[in-house]
């Protein structure tokens, strides 16, 4: 899994059927330019969403997510790797206050190209997902993330899923406690 969007920088994808191709994604444009030898939130994001949309990436996610068992370490490991993939390919350049929300942005892509091979997540498994990939991140780090697996364990994101989305399925602002 770790070589999929990497891979893809060069390597055509293989053909799916229309109707479980993802849909194509504007690469977002930076509204002003970066430093020279800066790299940006922005500029990683850009690097992940050409890796997708114009190499062929989101195809082989799709097709790598659709055929794992399990839907949710798939999920997480798929945009860990991305991330990963990304982090390395701007040189760790990227401030790590921003990985964070670099990897929430590319968990929900990878949500969103599941979602157009048929695969849906319910709140709580985008949640657990989440959980895996911090976790991940943590252990990659060489730390122990033995107190922190107990912690995010305790939090039961099962009550995630019977809370209604809004109009747009989106969760509302609010969490019951």
């Amino acid at each position: 899994m770790a070589g999929i969007i990497a891979s893809q920088m060069n390597a055509p994808a293989e053909e799916m059927p229309a109707e479980q191709m993802p849909p194509e994604q504007p690469v977002p444009v930076d509204e002003e330019p970066a430093k020279e030898g800066d790299i940006t939130f922005k500029d990683a994001l850009k690097f992940a969403m050409s890796a997708l949309y114009e190499n062929g990436g989101a195809k082989n996610v799709a097709q790598s997510l659709s055929t794992q068992q399990d839907k949710v370490q798939a999920l997480a490991e798929t945009s860990f790797r991305m991330v990963e993939v990304v982090d390395e390919r701007t040189q760790a350049k990227v401030p790590e206050e921003e990985l964070v929300l670099l990897a929430m942005h590319i968990l929900q892509e990878v949500i969103d190209i599941g979602g157009a091979a048929q695969i849906q997540y319910s709140p709580s498994e985008v949640a657990q997902a989440f959980k895996a990939m911090v976790l991940m991140f943590v252990e990659s780090q060489g730390m122990d993330a033995s107190e922190l697996r107990a912690a995010m364990d305790s939090v039961d994101t099962s009550q995630l899923d019977s809370m209604e989305m809004d109009d747009e399925g989106e969760m509302p602002e609010e969490i019951p406690a």
